[in-house]
């Protein structure tokens, strides 16, 4: 039991770290790259581009705790109708903190399996993000698509690890 509770708060405590990490190094490395100067003494923020430019570590970040970065934006969409002004910046605090809670539930759905599952799936949803963040794809959107079949394709893979853990005790009664 102890050792479910470590998995519980590794992995809880590495999803917020990799949320904040990647998460900030995508935010500095966009804004470093919108803020060149472009045509009549604009920025590129004025222009398309700030719908077009993602970097790898911020793709990354989302990619790994879509469900969290959605609740995150959902709980943000209030406060930038009361505040405007608030920078994009803030959108990664509520993100950082729901991936907290979002990898203590799939760590305490993991512990239902047995260690090498839990960590072949573990590396196999490590491996996929950095697939989908490594390879040009023909949208620039196209990652959050990925990430998120890819995280339906989890949850569908942890419910049935509840189910099988379930079965277990009544085929031995």
């Amino acid at each position: 039991m102890v050792g479910h509770t470590r998995l519980r708060w590794f992995l809880s405590s590495f999803g917020a770290l990799v949320a904040a990490v990647f998460g900030a190094i995508g935010f500095w490395d966009r804004n470093r790259i919108l803020s060149q100067p472009f045509i009549n003494d604009t920025t590129m923020w004025e222009s398309t581009a700030r719908f077009h430019v993602w970097p790898w570590p911020y793709k990354l970040a989302v990619i790994c705790n879509m469900p969290a970065f959605i609740g995150g934006w959902i709980i943000m969409v209030p406060i930038r109708l009361a505040w405007p002004t608030v920078g994009e910046a803030w959108d990664l605090l509520p993100s950082v903190t729901l991936a907290a809670l979002l990898w203590y539930r799939v760590a305490s759905r993991l512990e239902t399996r047995s260690t090498i599952i839990r960590w072949t799936w573990l590396s196999a949803f490590a491996a996929a993000s950095l697939t989908v963040v490594l390879i040009p794809m023909g949208y620039y959107t196209a990652w959050q698509l990925y990430g998120a079949l890819m995280w339906c394709v989890a949850a569908l893979f942890l419910r049935r690890s509840r189910a099988a853990a379930s079965e277990v005790p009544s085929q031995l009664a």
